[in-house]
């Protein structure tokens, strides 16, 4: 449970970073440096307790308190991104976060925090991070296509690079909603 320390400071760090309704929260994990975790501040509760929506473990939902305890043990607040727009795009943008409620199960590689994310804020749904990660499937598989001597690991290269450019066909075709 979170206790009324955890909650003030909590309540100090969206003060102090100025962050408000519909604004991304981009955390770095602590025990792998280079993933990055976006989470949604949505306000605060009628008992003063800050809402933050994430696409994390099932699918999209408001971190209850005891999980969100656990997410602030291994995150560190990296950044924030702050939403822009008119007040008829926040309108939308919240109708994007009332949709995604509960409605696709998580996908580390085609549905998750990151893809939640730049939906809310920019009606798009899709990751860098994952492009990122297939990029370099791609030009691990291509070395290894390139490299190998032996049948099976030629073989495995060409695995990697056809994945990878699966991979990238899907984030390309898919409709990049909730």
């Amino acid at each position: 449970m979170v206790n009324s320390l955890q909650l003030a400071q909590m309540s100090q760090i969206i003060q102090h970073h100025g962050i408000s309704p519909l604004d991304v929260l981009i955390f770095k994990d602590l025990h792998y440096p280079l993933i990055r975790h976006y989470a949604l501040f949505a306000g605060f509760n009628s008992s003063g307790y800050p809402l933050i929506v994430a696409n994390y473990s099932k699918s999209v939902g408001i971190l209850p308190p005891e999980e969100l305890q656990n997410f602030s043990a291994r995150l560190e607040l990296d950044r924030v991104r702050k939403f822009e727009g008119s007040q008829e795009d926040k309108e939308h943008a919240f109708e994007r976060v009332n949709k995604a409620f509960n409605k696709k199960p998580y996908d580390l590689m085609f549905n998750n925090c990151e893809h939640f994310a730049n939906y809310v804020q920019y009606g798009n749904a899709y990751s860098q991070q994952t492009q990122v990660a297939a990029g370099g499937a791609a030009a691990v598989g291509l070395a290894t296509t390139l490299s190998a001597k032996e049948p099976l690991a030629k073989a495995l290269g060409v695995a990697l690079l056809l994945a990878a450019a699966g991979s990238f066909a899907l984030e390309l075709s898919k409709q990049n909603t909730f």
